[in-house]
Order: C-alpha cells, then sequence, then structure tokens
C-alpha cells in the first residue's frame, strides 16, 4: 500500500458513519441533555462567551460567542459555540468576552426534502443553539488584538474594493475576502446554475496563487527555502482566518502547510496523502464535517483532480488521435516552414493540448463530486464543465487582480486619499479583472439559457452513493493498471489483451456507475403537503414522470420558491411541472409560484412549468392578473377553470367542482378553487380556503364523494370542515397546513375534534414538516418528514 494514510482515512469515515447508522451519532454531541434542552427552549436565558466573529447586518449583528458558557437557574453549563442575534448593530471587538441575554433557541433541522439543513451546518462549525432579540448585559475591556486587526483589514480591504472596483466590488469581495453579503442574489443563484460558484469559496487555487506566489517571489530573491517557506505560510494562515476560516479554506491552508514542510526538510510532497492528513485532522475536531457540502465539495474535488483525472488521460491518450496529449517530447518534432510558421504551429498544439486536459479536469473534478452535488443540491450544472475551460486559466489574472486592488485601495485610504496616485494605480490594476468578471457573467448568462445548462436528477440514495463511488474506484483502477502496463511495455504472452480488458473494465465500469447514480424508484404515487408555514404548497408526482403543484404561498415565508419550493423540485429531480392549479389569489396561496415564474423568466433556473390553471372569476383582483402575465412570461400556458372542467393527466385526473363559471370574487376564499383527484381507485379533495357556505353550496349540488385524503380547508379554520361535510367526504386521511405560531389560531380545536370524530387520521405539517402521502392506487402510506413526530 502506497498511501496507507488514504485507507486508515476512508476507514474512519466509514467508522463515523457506522456510529451514527447504529444511533451513536459523534457528529451532533449536542452540549445539553434533552430534559434541559427541552426546559430551556425559547426562555430569556444568559449566556457568557467570548467573541469568535462579528458581521454586520442591515440593522442588526451576528455574533459568534466561543467557549459559551448558559447561565440558568444559577447553574453554569458548557454550550461550546453560540449564535448570537443582537437588537442592535453595536459594533464588539473580536475576543471581547460578553454576557448577553436573550430567547435561546436549538438550531431547527429542515423541515422539507431538500430544504438547507442548518441544524448539520452549524453542528459541523460546534454551534448547537442561537440567542435570538438578544441584549447585551456586561463586556470585558479586553480583546484580542490580532484578530481584531485582521478584522479591521478585511473591513478596510473591502473599502478599498468599493472606491476602486465600481459595481464590481461586491463580485472582488467574494473573490478575495470570502464576503459574499454584498453579491445580489441573482448573480448568487447565476454562478450557482452555471457551475462557478467555486470562484468565491477560498480554496487550494486562492492558496497555491498567493502563497506560492510569495514563496517563488521570495527564493528568486535568493531568500533561500527556509524564509521563503516560514514567510508563505505566516501570509496564508492570517488570510485564511481574516476571510472566514471556511472548510475548504483550511484544507487549503493545512495541505499548503504540508507542501511548505516538505520542502523544508526536503521531502517529495504527495498530493492524495495531505489530503487523507487533513481529513483525517479536521474530521477529529468536528466529526460533523463530513455531513457538511463545503467539506465533501472541496475535498472531492481535489481528489477529482489528483486521483481521477490521472487515469481518466492515460485512457484519453490512448484513443486515436489524441496521443498528443502524452509526453511533451512527442511534440517536439521538426515542423517544416519558416521560424513563425513553426512557433505558431507549436503554440497551437500547446494550447489545444492545455483545452483538452482542462476539460478533463473538469469533467473528472465533476465526476467525483457527482453524488455529492446531487445529494445536497439534486442538480448539476453541465455547462459548469465547458465554462470552467474559461474560469480555470485566468481565475489567477482575476485574483492577483482583485487582491491588488484591494490592496492599494486600502493604502489610498489609509492615507487620507492624499496620495491619489495609488487609487489611480488600484483602479488600473481592476481593469484585468473587471473584464474577465463581466466576461464570466455574459458567459453564464448565455448558458443560463440553455434547457441543458443543468440537470436535475434528485437526490440519491445512501447506497446508491456508495456503489458509485465503488464503481468509480475500480474503473480509476482499472485506468491505472492500463497506464502502467502501457509504459512499461509488456512482452509476456497475452499483455496486450490484459491491456485491452483493463481499458474495456474502465468504460463499463464508468457506464455502469452513471446510470446507477441516476436511477430514481418512482413507482409510486405520491402527494406532498410541503411545511410552508402558515400557507399551502402541494407538489404531486406520478409515476409515469408527469408532476403538478397545487398552491405554493406563505404569509411568513419571504423567498419560499428558493428555500422550500425549488429545493423540493430539485430534490425529487423534477425539472418540469406540467401544471399548476391556484385554489385562489391570497398571498399565503400564491407568493412561492409567482417567485418561481420570475426565477423561471429570469433564466436563474431549468425548471419548467406547463399550464398554470387560474380560477374561472369575473373581473378578478390585481394578483391574479400579476400572476397570469408571469406565466406568459415564464412561457407557461394560461387557462382558467371552473366546475365541471376536467384536466387529463397520463394516469391522475383533475375534476374541478367548485367556483361556477364566471363567479363574482366578492370573497376570493368562497369562490376558490375545490378539485378532486383520481388515480386509480384513490381520491383526494382539495379544498383551498373555502369555507362552510361554499360546502354547504357543494353538499347540495351532490358534487361531494367519498375520498381517501382530504387537504383541510382554510389551514383548519373552526370556520370550515363541518360535520356534515365530514360525513360526506368521509376522508381516512386529513392534512392541515399550518405555521405553529401563527396569529389566526389554526388549526381550531374544535376543527380538530370534528376531524377525529369523523374517524379522520390527522396530520399536521406544523408538527410533522412535510406530510407526504404515498399510494399505488389502493393502499396509502403516509410518511412524516420529521420522523420523530408521532400522532
Amino acid at each position: 500500500m502506497k498511501r496507507p494514510l488514504c485507507l486508515v482515512c476512508l476507514l474512519f469515515m466509514a467508522l463515523l458513519y457506522a456510529a451514527v447508522w447504529f444511533g451513536m451519532p459523534p457528529a451532533w454531541g449536542n452540549p445539553l441533555p434533552a430534559p434541559v434542552r427541552s426546559e430551556l427552549q425559547d426562555e430569556v436565558v444568559q449566556v457568557c462567551g467570548e467573541v469568535e466573529s462579528s458581521q454586520e447586518t442591515d440593522d442588526t449583528r451576528i455574533l459568534v460567542l466561543s467557549n459559551a458558557i448558559l447561565i440558568f437557574h444559577s447553574k453554569k453549563l458548557p454550550i461550546q459555540k453560540a449564535k448570537v442575534t443582537l437588537t442592535e448593530n453595536v459594533p464588539v471587538p473580536c475576543g471581547t468576552v460578553l454576557l448577553v441575554s436573550g430567547k435561546l433557541r436549538e438550531i431547527p433541522k429542515p423541515r422539507n426534502p431538500g430544504e438547507f439543513d442548518s441544524r448539520t451546518y452549524y453542528s459541523a462549525r460546534k454551534i448547537y443553539y442561537s440567542l435570538e432579540s438578544a441584549e447585551i448585559q456586561d463586556s470585558s475591556p479586553d480583546y484580542d488584538p490580532i484578530r481584531q486587526k485582521l478584522a479591521d483589514l478585511k473591513k478596510g480591504l473591502y473599502e478599498g474594493l468599493l472606491i476602486s472596483a465600481g459595481k464590481d466590488a461586491p463580485t472582488f469581495a467574494a473573490i478575495v475576502l470570502g464576503d459574499r453579503t454584498g453579491l445580489d442574489e441573482e448573480t448568487n443563484l447565476l454562478y450557482r446554475m452555471t457551475g462557478i460558484m467555486h470562484l468565491f469559496a477560498l480554496s487550494g487555487l486562492h492558496i497555491s496563487i498567493l502563497g506560492m506566489g510569495l514563496y517563488n517571489v521570495l527564493m528568486k530573491a535568493g531568500a533561500g527555502i527556509w524564509p521563503s517557506s516560514l514567510a508563505a505560510m505566516s501570509f496564508v494562515i492570517p488570510y485564511a482566518v481574516m476571510t472566514g476560516s471556511s472548510f475548504s479554506a483550511i484544507r487549503a491552508v493545512m495541505m499548503f502547510l504540508l507542501a511548505m514542510g516538505g520542502k523544508i526538510l526536503g521531502r517529495v510532497y504527495d498530493t492524495l496523502t495531505a489530503l487523507a492528513f487533513t481529513a483525517i485532522l479536521m474530521l477529529m475536531e468536528s466529526p460533523a464535517c463530513l455531513y457538511d457540502s463545503g467539506f465533501l465539495m472541496s475535498f472531492m474535488a481535489v481528489a477529482g483532480a489528483a486521483w481521477v483525472l490521472p487515469g481518466i488521460t492515460g485512457i484519453v491518450e490512448s484513443i486515436p488521435g489524441f496521443q498528443w496529449l502524452g509526453e511533451e517530447s512527442a511534440e517536439k518534432t521538426a515542423v517544416a516552414g519558416s521560424f513563425f510558421q513553426t512557433k505558431g504551429k507549436d503554440l497551437l498544439r500547446k494550447g489545444r493540448k492545455a483545452g483538452v486536459k482542462m476539460l478533463l479536469a473538469s469533467a473528472a473534478i465533476q465526476l467525483t463530486t457527482l453524488p455529492v452535488t446531487l445529494w445536497f443540491y439534486g442538480e448539476v450544472s453541465l455547462a459548469g464543465i465547458f465554462l470552467n475551460l474559461l474560469i480555470l486559466p485566468t481565475a489567477g489574472i482575476v485574483l492577483i487582480s482583485a487582491f491588488s486592488t484591494a490592496l492599494l485601495g486600502f493604502v489610498g485610504i489609509i492615507r487620507g486619499g492624499s496620495i491619489w496616485i495609488l487609487i489611480s494605480a488600484a483602479k488600473m490594476t481592476a481593469i484585468p479583472g473587471r473584464l474577465f468578471v463581466h466576461l464570466y457573467e455574459t458567459m453564464s448568462r448565455r448558458a443560463s439559457g440553455l434547457p441543458f445548462c443543468t440537470w436535475i436528477g434528485g437526490r440519491p440514495a445512501l447506497w446508491q452513493c456508495a456503489m458509485y463511488y465503488l464503481l468509480l474506484a475500480c474503473a480509476v483502477f482499472s485506468a491505472y493498471q492500463y497506464r502502467f502496463r502501457t509504459k512499461n511495455t509488456w512482452v509476456l504472452k497475452g499483455g496486450q489483451l490484459i491491456r485491452f480488458v483493463y481499458k474495456c473494465s474502465f468504460f463499463i465500469l464508468l457506464l455502469l456507475a452513471l446510470p446507477g447514480i441516476c436511477f430514481r424508484n418512482r413507482s409510486l404515487f405520491q402527494i406532498a403537503f410541503l411545511d410552508v408555514g402558515q400557507g399551502d404548497g402541494i407538489v404531486i408526482r406520478t409515476p409515469d414522470g408527469q408532476s403538478f403543484m397545487i398552491d405554493g404561498g406563505s404569509s411568513g415565508k419571504k423567498n419560499l420558491a428558493k428555500y422550500q419550493l425549488m429545493p423540493y423540485l430539485k430534490n425529487q429531480g423534477l425539472s418540469y411541472v406540467d401544471a399548476i392549479f391556484i385554489s385562489h389569489t391570497d398571498l399565503d396561496h400564491i407568493s412561492g409560484v409567482l417567485q418561481l415564474l420570475e426565477t423561471i423568466s429570469s433564466g436563474l433556473t431549468t425548471i419548467r412549468v406547463g399550464t398554470l390553471v387560474l380560477p374561472d372569476w369575473k373581473d378578478p383582483p390585481d394578483t391574479w392578473t400579476e400572476l397570469a402575465k408571469a406565466a406568459w412570461t415564464a412561457g407557461a400556458k394560461v387557462v382558467t377553470g371552473h366546475r365541471g372542467d376536467v384536466f387529463q393527466g397520463k394516469d391522475v385526473q383533475f375534476r374541478i367542482i367548485s367556483p361556477q363559471s364566471g363567479v363574482v370574487t366578492e370573497d376570493l376564499n368562497e369562490a376558490g378553487m375545490v378539485m378532486e383527484m383520481t388515480y386509480g381507485n384513490f381520491k383526494a379533495l382539495f379544498t383551498g380556503d373555502i369555507g362552510e357556505g361554499t360546502e354547504n353550496e357543494l353538499l347540495t349540488d351532490g358534487q361531494l364523494e367519498d375520498v381517501d385524503v382530504l387537504k383541510v380547508a382554510h389551514h383548519g379554520s373552526r370556520f370550515s370542515s363541518s360535520d356534515l361535510f365530514l360525513k360526506a367526504v368521509h376522508a381516512e386521511t386529513a392534512v392541515i397546513s399550518c405555521s405553529e405560531n401563527n396569529t389566526y389560531g389554526h388549526p381550531a380545536p374544535e376543527t380538530v375534534d370534528r376531524l377525529n370524530e369523523a374517524g379522520c387520521r390527522v396530520e399536521y405539517t406544523m408538527k410533522s414538516g412535510a406530510v407526504t402521502i404515498q399510494t399505488d392506487g389502493e393502499r396509502i402510506k403516509v410518511e412524516r418528514y420529521i420522523q420523530e413526530i408521532r400522532n
């Protein structure tokens, strides 16, 4: 075994996964016992700790306190770290010891599939609690001068960018300072969609260019290995701390230190061994890193470049017409013609070779990170494979340009602007970086308009990820064996045949791995009642690949489409919604749908909507018209529905039973769309926000039938779901969608009593998170996303 540390690292990771699997999670070592946690939830308490970081927002300040102590009932309980949101934007130096009071809350879990997992994210950083609406009770006069100087330096560099880089200052700040607070939401979505978000992550690219650049400059100046290495190390460590100490930065710095240590000791640096050693140290410090997307993506990307790429390159070199990818000496053949012709053809060959190698590098990293990307995001950027051909060779220019601009601008500021030449020089050094940033944005916008910009594949199962990496490892092993046998030119009998088998094995194993990670079991019909807070959001998926939505809005969540609806669709692998049915146009039913349509129109997602079905109203309100216009702009067809209309899918049918055609919208709730959905022998009734008046009308007109599932009207309001109505529909399962702390008193206790008396099994999104109902057309299975909740 040439790299024993790699095997140790894999075994250590497997041990951590096994511990979680068998119910002994080392990753979430919550410092407080369960009885204390339940007693403290939302209680006003005091916390004492040292300010580790301070982030300014529009009107508040968010602190992270390390070595935090919870003071409760005269007891002092250690809680490691705490996230504190102050009520006032008060500057607090790093290293200051604070005593703060506020409402203590556990970091929340995700409540829908695909939703960002805040608890795991903060657990990896040893933060388990947040203190909301906090006020400073006392503070120490002392602070950490070094950390505060770094924080001040970061702020000064940002200000230097603001006066020197113009409107590109936020992008420069994200690239060189790791500060994305100034980036607008559209830019974030665009770069993530096109697969170049790594440009904003402080990683090996930054450390190698800045740290290794400093080392090389000092070496050329004759400083020697020891002074050059120590100076480079002394630069990258504070730089990583200043930019936020992300996992990718910590990984890059640790590997850089190992590389410099190797130079000092005269030892050969091995990337994979350094990667494994770094992973072991980081996991020992925080086992929850193993479940963090940033940690996994950073390490997998390096593994792809250092491990997968050489194997793929060796295979491609053997393909007829690609032999020029091999040894450099093969290119140095005599070329007939003049000196300029010779140089021109030589540059052309080198450029072609570099381009293909960068394409292979991008593909290798994409292959290695594919399961991680699908697991956390449900989609993969295909455009990123090609856009990185532009990013990889020019990112160094942008980084150096941004760093120089920030530094010159900062020096110009601290001199009071008197040395105008520094500010002018900063603006000049910004030009190359700004040109490339504009080029990145232009290319990204063009790529985002392509229908194949991203592939929405959905989240794979854990066994699929394990199988994929096993097959990929075997494929790369075959590629290495082929390359080794080729270089040593076997002369033994059958040697050529063995090499051929290795080569074929590589392609066969890769072709088995890719379909395996892409497979999704969709044999059952599924209705997901998403937890959207106070509102409704229902997604229906059929076994034959069709998908439908009924409403999608919330009165309590501002960015519902970004944080709940779109992540869920991507998590399920749904890139096309055949139809969205709108019960009525109150914002708690349409806000997310409107955001989704606007995102589609902006070209910031490859999700598409086929048809928007609005209730057939006479003189509809402005929100109805706004929604229709948004759908048209997004390329969706707009139709209206009234009683008697039937929307037929491949194996599912939606029958509208209310409202009647051209009804006057005096009361949007009562005039809302009511639908009965049929799949095989399974039926579900979706009632919007209707009240007892519309229920009685449906009873009188004989529109109601026995159903299996009832979406309880108006979030469980006491004015809906009458005894006669519930008796008529005779539902087996009833689902109430509302938030836990709403001001309307939903669900009303009397409504819940009526549902129970009618024999319904009542499910609540406020308790269980997303409630998913699966059926084969006969039997029903209910899944609660928050599994420990049982009703």
